[in-house]
């Protein structure tokens, strides 16, 4: 998992190396790539480490927010900047539903 961590970091540092030399129509596709390793990493820890149990609420953060992601992606490449809000608005509803439920599981305790 470091691995996927220090590769994602690596690739968006080299966007920034690139964006700097002037090529910045290469530099958004690399730091892209690299933040979402670097992101993706971050969320699939949790799922990848044995000894710890997943709640629920943590599985569906991690899609709230990768549906959130591409909305991005939508909006920039296929420039569907309507499908792109929508899917945008969408993946955060999830995310947000998921996070109240674990701050009012939190407080019944």
């Amino acid at each position: 998992m470091k691995m996927l961590k220090y590769s994602g970091a690596s690739i968006a540092l080299l966007a920034f190396i690139y964006g700097a030399l002037g090529h910045k129509d290469i530099a958004i596709h690399f730091f892209l790539f690299g933040f979402y390793m670097l992101v993706c990493s971050y969320l699939a820890e949790p799922f990848l480490d044995s000894e710890k149990r997943v709640d629920s609420w943590q599985k569906v953060a991690s899609v709230g927010f990768l549906i959130a992601s591409l909305s991005f992606i939508v909006s920039y490449y296929w420039d569907l900047a309507n499908v792109g809000n929508f899917i945008f608005i969408i993946g955060y509803l999830v995310l947000g539903v998921s996070v109240l439920a674990q701050i009012r599981k939190a407080f019944r305790k």
